[in-house]
């Protein structure tokens, strides 16, 4: 997760709106006042590695792992928006983010950054 999206040339695979929390699905969901962040989720081409990045208005992009830097990928809920919770390497230890989107869009921003969901 070193590499800065904002300094690379990138190609956008597929993207879509949605919401971002820093945590499990089930902290969102048991957490009253918990708050997504909305921005835009994309798998992109790196420089010949495929990734996958989020962007806020406020932020910028942020560059969540490249395909190797994914550990796990997995639907944790559906309906005509899926919620995502993805396990990325960051420096010496994991992260957990929940991405919640459009349940089609979703499936194909997983599915290009090599982590198809079931």
């Amino acid at each position: 997760m070193g590499v800065d999206p904002t300094q690379e040339d990138l190609t956008v695979i597929a993207e879509s709106s949605a919401g971002c929390y820093p945590g499990r699905f089930a902290e969102y969901v048991s957490s009253r006042g918990a708050r997504m962040t909305n921005g835009r989720l994309a798998a992109v081409e790196l420089d010949g590695d495929l990734a996958l990045m989020f962007a806020t208005r406020e932020e910028g992009p942020i560059l969540v792992g490249t395909k190797e830097d994914i550990l796990r990928a997995a639907k944790v809920q559906g309906g005509l928006n899926s919620a995502v919770e993805v396990v990325a390497k960051e420096g010496d230890g994991d992260v957990t983010l929940c991405f919640v989107g459009p349940r089609g869009r979703m499936r194909k921003i997983f599915a290009a950054v090599g982590h198809p969901l079931t």
